[in-house]
């Protein structure tokens, strides 16, 4: 635990690290210590996460094992140093190992077990393609997918991934390798509702509205941008491509994280602005 987190459309860029591929290296590197050691080492339980939608700051698993706690904790601390020297931002990152009851604990069979950490550390998660829409301005990501969950069940483990993209054609690879990784790894996969790709309207007289609006009544400039985020703009922008559509909103940090909050004194100026541009 102890990740950041974070949106995974805003924050993707950082290069944040994520808890449930983390735990998935972690398990990998105890099961090649047991091997080494001629031990047993089996999972009972795998899960991670917060939302799809948003970068996992903590995961955890249940192992049963030959390898004593001692021997658990160096290797959980020479990870921990390896983690921390590959996500210099993430600087929170903790390991942590102790004794749990193993009373009536099922363990995963070995070829599902083996599927399970395939799946998490094969599949694309982080930044795709990056993309610039105006000569000169810095890049923003156009693709990128999330490994946002993982939860353990009676009877079936669940994985959720997100992939993003303002480009259709590359959000449809996506769906493609999800499913060619699926069958690889013995997974089935459920396709559910996407966010169609919104492109943004150049010089667009809503966005320069708006913004006349928010500065006569504020006396500052708007912040205007695009950003890398799912929103419900695309359906109608998928009906109707002509459409001049902006979104607009208060200011927040850390948004999709434990840490996220809202800048109460935003939301009257966001009000007044939308009553005076309607």
């Amino acid at each position: 635990d102890g990740l950041l987190g974070g949106h995974s459309g805003e924050k993707i860029h950082e290069n944040r690290a994520n808890a449930i591929r983390l735990l998935a290296f972690t398990m990998i590197s105890m099961k090649r210590k047991a091997v080494e050691l001629d031990k047993i080492l089996n999972i009972s339980e795998f899960n991670g996460g917060e939302a799809r939608n948003s970068i996992p700051s903590k995961a955890s698993a249940i192992i049963s094992t030959q390898l004593t706690l001692d021997e658990l904790e160096t290797l959980t601390k020479e990870l921990n140093a390896r983690f921390l020297a590959m996500y210099d931002i993430d600087s929170g990152i903790k390991l942590h190992v102790r004794e749990v009851d193993s009373a009536g604990r099922k363990i995963f069979k070995s070829e599902d077990a083996t599927s399970l950490i395939r799946l998490i550390t094969i599949i694309h998660v982080g930044v795709y393609a990056m993309v610039s829409y105006e000569k000169d301005v810095e890049q923003i990501v156009e693709t990128s997918a999330n490994l946002g969950l993982v939860s353990t069940h009676e009877d079936s483990i669940a994985v959720n991934y997100f992939p993003r993209s303002s480009v259709d054609g590359k959000l449809d690879s996506f769906y493609q390798l999800a499913e060619d990784v699926a069958d690889l790894t013995e997974f089935e996969v459920l396709i559910m509702n996407r966010s169609p790709a919104w492109q943004k309207t150049p010089n667009s007289k809503l966005a320069t509205l708006a913004c006349d609006i928010f500065k006569s009544q504020n006396d500052q400039t708007m912040k205007i941008k695009s950003i890398h985020a799912g929103l419900e703009c695309g359906y109608f922008a998928m009906k109707n491509p002509k459409l001049n559509i902006i979104s607009l909103g208060t200011t927040n940090e850390a948004i999709h994280s434990p840490q996220e909050k809202l800048h109460l004194d935003t939301i009257v100026p966001q009000v007044n602005l939308i009553s005076t541009l309607l």
